[in-house]
């Protein structure tokens, strides 16, 4: 493989021939082209400060060898007197596919993300923006577009820009979940987080829980692991009534959905701890949708169990439990 070539893959991994590690790994591959054997700290330290222009300090020696240790590319043999290290083709080769693993998962990653910018700009119509712009340059409330919302971070932002922002005293945030309400995010807790900080600044949160159709049993394993990152939130919700929570009748589903007030409204499309397709409602787009499933939610509501004081006493507990 030419020099040039090989070049541009360590670039495009995020090796540099010029980076200080890559210059200590070829001081060491030079001294031991002639001795056959690992080298000291202070014979490495000479080589660099003889062979390479800019002086490297000792410290800087022992931080590169740590790199390049820790990324696998050399060998260190701490049964020597001072330690002696060495690199071969092995080391280097192995070092080299670990980060070349690691830029494809990372590529993957931005792939991925990528993806689901494009499908969401997909299912966007041009009309709809420029009324959008129209009326936000003319100082107008804007009301956000009815339409498919797709990728788990859009899932994500609609509920925390469009029904956590903004909203205060009178305003109600109806929650319908199969069998959970606080797994919105998955392994992340920042949709439940912005939910219940709007609850403090005076949002009302009616979580409807269901039996169907894998049981209330998983609410409170999902509760006592949620509580460690947000249970004075919680606990402070319950205990004013901006939380509530309550259990709807065995046979009783309703729309899986989150709704603030009668304006607008995120429907789930289907039953998944972490939501990737959701349809968003305004009420300017269907508001004979959004009253049904506001008045299926009530209706259930009515009628269901309340747990709330059950749940505030289990985060009271969890407080109380944290502080001693």
């Amino acid at each position: 493989m030419k020099r040039s070539s090989a070049t541009r893959i360590m670039e495009k991994i995020g090796l540099s021939l010029n980076g200080r590690d890559v210059q200590i790994l070829g001081i060491i591959l030079n001294l031991q082209m002639d001795t056959r054997i690992g080298h000291t700290v202070e014979e490495i330290h000479a080589e660099a400060n003889t062979t390479i222009e800019k002086r490297f300090s000792k410290a800087w020696i022992y931080k590169c060898l740590s790199n390049l240790e820790n990324d696998g590319f050399i060998i260190v043999n701490r049964i020597d007197t001072p330690n002696t290290y060495s690199a071969d083709p092995e080391s280097i080769g192995h070092a080299l596919q670990t980060y070349i693993d690691r830029t494809k998962i990372k590529l993957a990653d931005e792939i991925e993300e990528t993806e689901q910018q494009i499908e969401y700009l997909e299912n966007i119509v041009s009309d709809d923006i420029s009324r959008y712009i129209i009326q936000e340059l003319a100082g107008n409330d804007v009301e956000r577009l009815t339409g498919l919302i797709e990728g788990l971070q859009n899932v994500r932002s609609i509920i925390v820009r469009g029904m956590c922002t903004g909203v205060g005293e009178g305003d109600i945030l109806r929650i319908n979940a199969k069998s959970n309400v606080l797994d919105l995010g998955g392994t992340s807790s920042h949709v439940e987080q912005r939910i219940l900080e709007a609850a403090r600044d005076g949002l009302e949160v009616r979580a409807l829980l269901n039996q169907a159709p894998f049981g209330i049993r998983l609410t409170e394993t999902i509760l006592r692991s949620f509580a460690e990152g947000e249970k004075e939130l919680m606990e402070t919700g319950l205990a004013s009534g901006k939380v509530q929570i309550r259990l709807a009748d065995k046979e009783e589903t309703g729309y899986t959905m989150v709704s603030l007030n009668r304006d607008k409204m995120v429907l789930f499309l289907a039953y998944s701890p972490r939501p990737d397709s959701v349809a968003l409602i305004t009420r300017k787009g269907n508001h004979i949708l959004i009253d049904d499933a506001v008045n299926s939610f009530d209706a259930l509501w009515d009628r269901a169990q309340d747990l709330s004081k059950t749940y505030s006493k289990m985060f009271r507990n969890f407080v109380d439990g944290s502080k001693n």
